[in-house]
């Protein structure tokens, strides 16, 4: 019964957390507190009625959902809300849903919710580029300078997937055989957020990454054990996909608005940021990151409308398209919940 009480909670702040996301591009910390309250009084009552048996594993997977949300909102993939709701969604799933899948729990979810948002933004980017949306990021892609970039940057990726693979294979051998599926998407996520913070990684780490690859490679060819160590192309070959699709999807991520649309929260693109320089208006957006921390404050829309009517203002500015990441962790959470959830005891 308690279970139940669980599920019809996470519907309830599911819907109410989508629709507030839609509106006000944030989800209130009100909702969310609420919801940790009622949510964390519902599971002391479960696991009192089945006298604390799998409590350790549920407050292994409230761990790793903290874990992981702050690692997001380190590396301003997510916002504070988002890291917020994603921890209480984790405490809402219930007990049974952890068991039936254990420790990997917490991964699997991550796996379903990317995976969303990769697909959402290959088939938008697919149907804005049909339409033929001018308002894209003009990258240079295809530029011997960027063309040498991304090939360092895959030849990167490439050993750093080797490398991982190595370890998990040497130190949890059966693991990886058994769960193999489970690997490709870790190698699929993991790309991702590289994706993400590559610029960030010092050229020197990327060297010795590549460096570390070709003799740990040349040590096990050269020791007759190579087969142990099998390259797995094809989730190279996947990786290289999500990695090329990913950065051609980035060129159809923004959108023209008039300065009187803008709203809290919104992301304005680097180059409408560049755009303030030299203004004498106060209070203008200076971060051109175009990440989690470059959302604009309410005081920060009243400068641009008045830079706006100056000489070198102007009434539409390029903002980052939104993705709707509530709908895809809120989906990720309910897919999680009636795949594994034991349904026959209600």
């Amino acid at each position: 019964m308690i279970e139940y009480f669980l599920v019809m909670e996470f519907l309830v702040v599911g819907i109410l957390s989508i629709v507030y996301d839609f509106k006000a591009y944030r989800v209130p910390n009100l909702l969310v507190l609420y919801a940790f309250i009622i949510t964390t009084c519902l599971q002391i009552v479960y696991f009192i009625q089945v006298s604390g048996e799998g409590l350790a594993l549920f407050l292994v997977q409230v761990i790793a959902a903290c874990i992981c949300s702050f690692f997001m909102y380190f590396l301003k993939i997510w916002g504070g809300g988002d890291t917020k709701l994603f921890i209480v969604l984790a405490m809402m799933v219930p007990f049974s849903a952890y068991k039936e899948v254990a420790y990997a729990s917490i991964f699997y979810i991550l796996i379903y919710i990317y995976s969303l948002a990769f697909i959402y933004i290959v088939i938008e980017s697919v149907v804005l580029s049909v339409k033929g949306n001018t308002e894209t990021r003009k990258t240079g892609f295809f530029s011997k300078m960027n063309i040498r970039t991304q090939l360092f940057n895959w030849v990167f990726l490439v050993a750093s997937i080797s490398l991982m693979q190595w370890g998990f294979r040497l130190i949890f051998p059966k693991a990886y055989v058994s769960y193999q599926v489970v690997f490709l998407y870790a190698n699929v996520f993991f790309v991702l957020l590289m994706w993400k913070t590559i610029t960030m990684i010092p050229n020197v780490i990327k060297i010795v990454t590549i460096l570390a690859f070709v003799i740990v490679a040349l040590v096990r060819i050269l020791n007759g054990s190579a087969n142990n160590f099998q390259f797995a192309w094809g989730n190279y070959l996947i990786a290289f996909l999500v990695f090329a699709l990913r950065i051609w999807a980035g060129r159809h991520n923004y959108k023209r608005i008039k300065v009187d649309e803008l709203q809290p929260g919104m992301i304005l693109s680097s180059g409408s940021v560049l755009m303030f320089a030299n203004s004498r208006v106060k209070g203008l957006p200076d971060n051109i990151s175009e990440d989690m921390s470059a959302r604009i404050k309410e005081s920060e829309i009243e400068s641009i409308k008045r830079w706006s009517k100056t000489n070198r203002g102007s009434d539409e500015l390029l903002v980052v398209r939104k993705i709707p990441f509530v709908v895809f962790m809120v989906i990720g959470f309910g897919y999680f919940i009636i795949r594994n959830m034991q349904w026959s005891g209600f």
